[in-house]
């Protein structure tokens, strides 16, 4: 489920009475927190593929 529809789940919830004030700023922070972690995870494979990449033309070169 996309962040977008987890938070508005989220909202859904929340308006339907199912969760608190609390529970609904906790759990909305939560969701912020794993977007963030997962936006850094894709970065770091991005980068480990240009790396990957640049690492194979490095060893290309030096056959040449």
């Amino acid at each position: 489920m996309s962040t977008i529809a987890q938070a508005q789940d989220l909202d859904a919830q929340y308006k339907a009475g199912n969760l608190s004030a609390s529970e609904y700023k906790e759990l909305l922070e939560d969701l912020r927190h794993t977007a963030a972690v997962n936006e850094a995870a894709g970065d770091l494979n991005k980068l480990t593929q240009i790396y990957e990449v640049l690492d194979n033309l490095k060893s290309a070169a030096g056959l040449i």
